[in-house]
């Protein structure tokens, strides 16, 4: 496959998943909470929940894309702020997810240091995620795009689906 394409899915097997719930566990046992005081939008999600999410969309997104997967939880690694994968064309991304179907893209106020090529969005839940499309670094980090979810106040660089392109070229 040379390319990802909006709406494509995959669910970790029996065996993955046991490997991202002890990698979430790992990271839930070490002290995050200058993140989860700082970032974290939805203040009423577990941590680690979170990480069990997050850790399951950017193992399907590599899986996806056959890339490798880091599966370090070393608590001196920045997690944040690193690219999640890099395609076999060498572009960086930066894989982020959500569990609402619709949900938006969203790149926390921060990350203006150009550090990827861009940003996939991955919605779902443990463990299945589809892939729901993706945003170069120029085309979200822009002033027009800031915004707050809902009730919360947490402000954000936010593209909705439909903004966002909907194929990845991969190699």
């Amino acid at each position: 496959m040379s390319k990802l394409i909006y709406g494509m899915t995959y669910t970790l097997s029996k065996t993955e998943q046991e490997l991202i719930k002890e990698m979430s566990e790992k990271l839930n046992n070490q002290d995050e909470s200058y993140f989860i005081n700082n970032y974290k939008v939805d203040k009423n999600m577990k941590f680690y929940t979170m990480c069990l999410n997050g850790f399951s969309a950017e193992f399907a997104f590599c899986k996806m894309c056959n890339v490798d997967f880091d599966n370090g939880t070393s608590s001196s690694k920045n997690y944040f702020n690193s690219n999640d994968a890099v395609l076999k064309n060498g572009k960086t991304i930066d894989v982020k997810n959500t569990t609402y179907k619709n949900g938006r893209l969203l790149v926390r106020l921060g990350k203006e240091k150009k550090y990827v090529d861009g940003y996939a969005l991955m919605t779902g839940e443990f463990p299945t995620f589809t892939f729901s499309g993706w945003s170069s670094y120029d085309q979200i980090i822009n002033p027009d795009n800031i915004g707050t979810l809902g009730n919360y106040s947490t402000k954000s660089y936010i593209l909705n689906q439909y903004q966002l392109n909907k194929e990845l070229n991969i190699q």
